[in-house]
């Protein structure tokens, strides 16, 4: 132990000492906000406090990177001082650490989202005063600078008796060798102990059950609001002003007029005179299914049979569109009503938003929520993102053997619709009805084409487009034996389109795609719409359809009820407002 250099041994000392100290306001965190854990096995406590360690390694690097420097300078050039520059570096910055954690504590509770910079923006405008004033008239948030001067105290008094413990001195080989050891011990701790060829640690691998708070418990407080100041001030991310506020609220008014909320120009309250309809919901999203790869869109190469023979049974909206180019896009935009913004990817934001959309909205009246995908959950951070926001459980390639995984994108897509059975089954079972969606992947390259499955064309891209419309077709003749099926409303509609023409640089088959609305129960009416449709429609009019009440604070409208003049979509880099009424 003494040919182990002094900086070494202090620096894994505080280490440890930091990663406790996490350890310890994490506990607090969870146990704070226990009325928000629902159930959750003790397995699972354990996990997401294993998991919480790795990202707390993360902060823990950065607080100790300038002591780490200056321990390595004193060992070399014998400078006493820089010890005690040290001390007081890491103590102040561990007391920010511990105010950020201990105040995140309330601001989850109260916000259900970690402490971001939307609270510094808040505290700096002009109602700061205001605020803070009123944080200090509450004891109960006085009472908590207690323990914050007590932990800071502590850190100090720990952090000075182990610094002036390590005085030995060792070779000057010891010391190469172990400048190079904690080099390579920070790198791997700052990448949250994942390999050099693994992507670094981010808040989607805090995803690992369906238990949002225990995802959330494993994310470290301080990391979450730095990335959020970084992310709020990076050029990349500058507020883009195309019109001034005012013009901006005047056009907003005119295309969502009667504002429920005057401070809220979208919310529009909507009421119905018709009794409730308590159906399940089934969400189908399917990949890359552009409107062009259907006989009702001019293909001639019969690729989607099915889905051709369910547009003549269904409401098919035949001048749809899908806000971006992107899978997350077609998520974000489908499910919860909003567009892209430019240079955005939403479900990744950090912190996450919540949003109403369908699966919260729909939770709140009782419906039982669920999501299936054929791949992994981190993919696009929709684990995460899913479970923050309405989704009571996600199945993804976790929960499937693993000797079904095939290819890149996980389970073949009807492998993913045959595992659903037994659990939508459950689900029917229940005294509240369900909301069930699905993503499916075969239609994206690279693909992979069940031996099972006996394709028509030559063309592997179009193999893929005949096999994931056979899946849709093996899943309704599945869900017929079902009792729920004629209790359902089906939705079926692209994630985002795909390109099928080179007429234009841009080519619009990568947005117009099928919408189609089905109900064995004939409570959908079957015609076909020419009117103008966007993803974001698909909330509001499965609402409208239900007869829920409720408030409508997004851009969609009830496509039977509404007209829009336009459609939203943000092409790669640039965010367009498109008139596509030709």
């Amino acid at each position: 132990m003494k040919k182990i250099p002094a900086f070494v041994l202090v620096l894994l000392k505080l280490f440890i000492l930091i990663s406790m100290l996490f350890t310890i306001l994490r506990i607090s965190w969870l146990v704070y906000n226990i009325d928000k854990l629902g159930e959750a096995s003790a397995f699972e406590i354990i996990k997401a406090h294993l998991l919480g360690l790795r990202f707390d390694s993360i902060v823990a690097v950065y607080l100790l990177f300038l002591p780490f420097i200056l321990f390595v300078v004193k060992e070399f050039l014998n400078k006493k001082w820089l010890s005690k520059v040290a001390i007081i570096w890491l103590t102040v910055l561990m007391g920010l650490t511990i105010f950020i954690a201990v105040a995140d504590m309330p601001y989850y509770a109260y916000f259900s989202t970690h402490i971001n910079a939307s609270a510094i923006d808040i505290l700096s405008g002009s109602d700061g005063g205001m605020i803070v004033s009123m944080i200090l008239s509450d004891y109960r948030y006085l009472l908590l600078l207690i323990p914050i001067i007590a932990l800071i105290y502590l850190i100090y008094r720990l952090a000075k008796r182990i610094v002036n413990c390590g005085q030995h001195s060792t070779s000057i080989v010891w010391k190469v060798v172990g400048f190079v050891a904690m080099c390579v011990f920070m790198i791997y701790a700052i990448r949250g102990w994942t390999g050099l060829h693994q992507s670094p640690l981010v808040e989607k691998h805090a995803y690992f059950c369906n238990n949002n708070l225990l995802n959330q418990t494993a994310i470290n407080p301080t990391g979450t609001l730095l990335r959020s100041i970084l992310h709020t001030h990076k050029a990349a991310n500058a507020e883009y002003v195309f019109m001034s506020d005012e013009d901006a609220l005047q056009h907003i008014s005119q295309v969502y007029p009667n504002p429920y909320n005057k401070d809220y120009p979208l919310s529009r309250g909507i009421a119905f005179e018709q009794a409730r309809k308590n159906y399940n919901v089934v969400l189908v999203l399917m990949e890359s299914m552009s409107w062009a790869k259907t006989a009702h869109g001019g293909n001639n190469g019969n690729l989607t049979p099915f889905l051709d023979s369910l547009m003549d049974k269904s409401l098919l909206f035949a001048n749809c569109y899908s806000i971006g180019m992107h899978t997350h896009c077609g998520i974000y935009g489908t499910l919860y009503a909003y567009p892209t913004l430019f240079k955005t990817q939403p479900l990744n934001l950090s912190p996450l938003r919540i949003y109403d959309g369908l699966p919260n909205t729909l939770k709140q009246e009782g419906y039982k929520t669920i999501y299936f995908t054929t791949h992994d959950p981190f993919f696009d951070n929709v684990g995460l993102f899913l479970t923050t926001n309405g989704i009571d459980k996600v199945v993804s390639e976790d929960n499937y053997p693993k000797e079904v995984k095939k290819g890149y994108w996980g389970v073949p897509d009807d492998y993913m619709f045959r595992y659903s059975q037994l659990i939508l089954d459950k689900m029917s079972k229940a005294d509240s009805p369900f909301f069930a969606t699905f993503l499916t992947t075969s239609d994206h390259g690279p693909y992979y084409i069940p031996e099972y499955f006996k394709p028509r064309s030559a063309k592997q891209n179009e193999q893929a487009t005949e096999y994931a419309d056979w899946s849709l077709q093996q899943f309704i003749q599945m869900a017929k034996q079902q009792d729920w099926y004629e209790n359902t409303i089906f939705v079926f509609v692209a994630d985002h389109g795909a390109a099928m023409d080179s007429d234009y640089d841009l080519p619009l088959t990568y947005f117009h795609i099928p919408l189609l609305i089905y109900s064995p129960s004939a409570v959908v009416p079957v015609e076909v719409r020419n009117q103008m449709a966007s993803q974001l429609d698909v909330f509001p009019t499965i609402m409208g359809l239900l007869n829920i009440p409720y408030v409508n604070n997004t851009f969609g409208i009830d496509l039977l009820k509404e007209e829009r003049p336009y459609a939203y979509m943000i092409i790669s880099t640039v965010l367009l407002t498109k008139n596509m009424c030709t």
